[in-house]
């Protein structure tokens, strides 16, 4: 292999992690705006629950339709994301759990 293809590739691969990057960024910025304006949001494929009193803590979030897409778990059920506040030195980050 020419340096230049590995060259290439390597940029490719960076390109491809840093979207991925930004999608997450995004994900974790719109649930802490739901939970600071306070109110229900349907957008898109996911369907956000009412924030809680509680700020630190935001319910699971379920991906409408899935079925119809194709994106369900192996077990045919329906895929979630569970956001949940950060702690100790990590105090103002988002942890993300998918389920």
């Amino acid at each position: 292999m020419s340096r230049s293809g590995f060259a290439n590739r390597g940029t490719n691969d960076y390109i491809k992690n840093a979207v991925r990057l930004l999608v997450v960024i995004g994900i974790m910025y719109t649930a802490k705006t739901a939970n600071a304006i306070n109110f229900d949001l349907t957008i898109g494929l996911f369907q956000y629950p009412n924030p809680d009193a509680d700020p630190k803590l935001i319910e699971v979030t379920k991906v409408v339709n899935a079925s119809q897409t194709g994106a369900v778990c192996l077990d045919g059920s329906v895929p979630a994301i569970h956001w949940s506040k950060g702690f100790e030195s990590g105090s103002n980050n988002w942890l993300i759990h998918i389920e």
